[in-house]
């Protein structure tokens, strides 16, 4: 089985031609309403198709489908859909990428050498034009490959070898020849089994028993759940270990500020004693635990964020990815420090704000 992929660009493009194609038949639909509910006939009425464009007579026609990318031929009208597509006659030991130049009328498409990909996309990358005297110029006529396709039906789902995010057009294997102008040729084949590792086993069996090796055999199903399991075992340790440090963490604060407010009792009690209401003492309790949030987060963000950069240098030797700060976790992070710091904070106040001052000031120690 052959497939093809296109491109974002394709399927934006693809966007905006049906769309002027949608709006292009709903205007034919106005003009037509209006001309019924028309009652002054001493002008001749124009014809509503005059206005609209080639692709607007409720259905794509040729010479429209052959100017749209294949993705828009896929959501277009009424299957079955006929497209072309383009590309280029491979040539050994040189590649183009469709530079062309026009001689005496004739247009020419470009072939560097091998040997001079990486000078060309250096070029490219400067803004520069690559040394057309290392090319070699053939016609348009001969280097451009047209072909032509039908699409007969659209997936719902993709099937589990292909990947997600770009458009894919198959062929039944009978066509390969027909598609590609190549001989048959058997890459890999893939098997939909309900029970795969007794598949897996018995497919085995029948290439050892004709002599070839089942080195190349793979269980898609089995790596997946290999996988799955991975995933869920690196999981399980990594969100108990944030759990466990997330405990002792808040056995440390909850045990520092309930240890400073029991220490301060007697304070706090002159302070009653001089005037000081349950409003403003619970007031002065709330800029405290802002006070100390503010301060954790002070020192913690910054050097999270520098830990999560240390682990992205790390992690990005062997995977190619993008660094990012992960601002929902943080946000998270910040409520965490704010509720639990207050929590903490009315526990151990719940006795103070009860409690007779004149009793607290006479007690010498706790």
């Amino acid at each position: 089985m052959t497939e093809e992929k296109y491109t974002a660009q394709q399927l934006k493009e693809m966007a905006d031609s049906l769309l002027a194609a949608d709006n292009a038949q709903q205007q034919e639909k106005d003009v037509k309403t209006a001309k019924t509910a028309a009652t002054d006939d001493t002008k001749p009425a124009e014809k509503a198709d005059d206005k609209l464009p080639v692709a607007s007579k409720g259905k794509l026609d040729d010479k429209t489908i052959a100017t749209l990318p294949a993705a828009a031929l896929l959501q277009g009208s009424s299957l079955p859909i006929t497209g072309t597509e383009s590309s280029y006659q491979p040539m050994d030991g040189w590649f183009t990428e469709g530079d062309r130049i026009t001689r005496d009328g004739t247009e020419y498409v470009l072939y560097y050498p091998e040997d001079y990909i990486d000078d060309y996309y250096t070029a490219r990358s400067e803004g520069e034009t690559p040394d057309e005297s290392r090319a070699q110029a053939v016609p348009a006529s001969e280097a451009v490959l047209t072909r032509s396709y039908t699409v007969g039906a659209i997936l719902k789902e993709a099937p589990d070898f292909l990947g997600t995010g770009d458009l894919y057009l198959l062929y039944p294997y009978s066509m390969y020849e027909a598609v590609t102008g190549q001989a048959p040729a058997a890459d890999a084949f893939w098997f939909r089994s309900s029970d795969h590792a007794a598949s897996y086993e018995s497919m085995g069996q029948i290439l050892m028993e004709l002599g070839n090796s089942r080195s190349d055999l793979q269980n898609l199903a089995a790596n997946g759940e290999n996988q799955r399991a991975m995933v869920t075992v690196v999981n399980v340790f990594s969100y108990g270990f944030i759990i466990l440090i997330s405990l002792i963490s808040m056995t440390n604060v909850f045990n520092t500020i309930s240890t400073s407010i029991a220490l301060r009792r007697r304070e706090f009690a002159m302070l009653r004693s001089v005037g000081l209401t349950q409003r403003g003492f619970a007031r002065m309790m709330d800029y405290e635990c802002i006070i100390y949030g503010a301060r954790a987060l002070l020192w913690g963000l910054p050097a999270s964020v520098l830990v999560t950069y240390g682990i992205y240098c790390s992690v990005a030797q062997s995977i190619a990815a993008r660094f990012y700060i992960p601002w929902y976790s943080v946000a998270i992070a910040v409520g965490s420090v704010f509720v639990v710091v207050f929590a903490t904070m009315l526990y151990a106040t719940r006795k103070i704000r009860s409690e007779n001052p004149i009793e607290a000031l006479k007690q010498e120690n706790l």
